[in-house]
């Protein structure tokens, strides 16, 4: 299990590089702070458990490259592979949005909720990503502005069999200029 590692490497580094070729197992989600770099190019992260890869903690981060796999494409709450979520502060105050960040060059592969969820953000871009086998969404934004998605591929969206949702490929909800 490598999720403690390459959590301290990114709490403590503000780049940080996967080793090419290597395959890291996490159990847990890494959690990335404000301001990081994680290149994963040629590397691929692998889990089993129903939860997100990577949560964003703050604005400025850079997710890049690498294979992000799951252990299955059918419907599983809780299991997807990167979410970027601002924080909803109530009905009377504006939320909290992360801003300024970029997902690239990364392939999700076999997640059960969302392969990206960017909700309640400012300027991410979602650059040459390819997500195949994801079991609710492949990309999602909402109550977002400003963000971009430039050549991004959902093929095939697995679905959920046994329950009420619908697989989607990709979705905007109060999004302000996308």
């Amino acid at each position: 299990d490598d999720t403690a590692e390459i959590q301290a490497a990114i709490d403590a580094n503000s780049v940080v590089k996967g080793v090419p070729g290597s395959t890291y197992l996490i159990s847990s989600t890494i959690t990335i702070p404000a301001s990081r770099v994680l290149d994963l190019t040629g590397c691929t992260v692998s889990f089993t458990a129903a939860i997100y890869a990577f949560t964003a903690d703050g604005s400025n981060i850079t997710i890049r490259g690498g294979k992000i796999a799951g252990p299955a494409g059918t419907y599983t709450a809780g299991q997807g592979g990167i979410d970027f979520t601002g924080t909803v502060n109530g009905p009377a105050v504006a939320p909290t949005n992360l801003e300024n960040s970029i997902i690239e060059d990364v392939w999700i592969d076999r997640v059960g909720d969302y392969g990206i969820k960017v909700w309640y953000c400012d300027q991410v871009r979602v650059i040459n990503v390819r997500m195949t086998n994801v079991g609710y969404f492949g990309l999602s934004f909402l109550s977002s502005s400003n963000c971009y998605a430039h050549n991004v591929s959902v093929d095939p969206v697995a679905g959920a069999a046994a329950t009420s949702y619908t697989a989607y490929g990709i979705a905007c909800s109060s999004v302000d200029n996308a």
